[in-house]
């Protein structure tokens, strides 16, 4: 069964063939470092770990050390 959202909806909407990319072939998106610092929050969350969120900072975002 099709799983829809607003975000497919409205990508559909916006580029069908950018959905095609997205949702159908599945190819993976540009690298957005502005993203990093939320996909970083996500994977604490799932894995209901600060640990995890830090160390997936500490691998993407060259930058950042502990001092």
């Amino acid at each position: 069964m099709a799983k829809y959202s607003y975000s497919k909806v409205a990508l559909f909407d916006q580029c069908p063939r950018r959905y095609k990319y997205k949702y159908i072939d599945k190819l993976p998106e540009p690298y957005n470092e502005i993203f990093t610092v939320g996909k970083a929050v996500h994977k604490g969350l799932e894995a209901k770990s600060v640990d995890v969120a830090i160390k997936y900072l500490k691998e993407n975002v060259p930058v950042y050390n502990d001092q």
